[in-house]
């Protein structure tokens, strides 16, 4: 009984665990060659202002810029 009693002066007097943050990650981004870059910045431009797509592309350059800077990538 006494050792149960130290044990739980123990568990109660240490300090709580730290809490566990979770690691976040992104999948890995593909790597387009320098041509298809190309060709999507000439069809992005083509497109209307207010474009819906255009507004897709950016969000997802957006998205692939956050993801480097997750990864310790400039």
């Amino acid at each position: 009984m006494i050792q149960c009693f130290g044990l739980l002066v123990v568990m109660w007097c240490s300090e709580p665990p730290a809490p566990r943050i979770p690691a976040v990650r992104c999948p890995p981004l593909v790597t387009y060659p320098a041509t298809v870059q190309k060709g999507a910045a000439e069809e992005l431009r083509r497109l209307p202002t207010g474009s819906p797509v255009r507004r897709l592309v950016t969000d997802y350059g957006d998205l692939r810029s956050r993801c480097r800077a997750l990864e310790g990538e400039h």
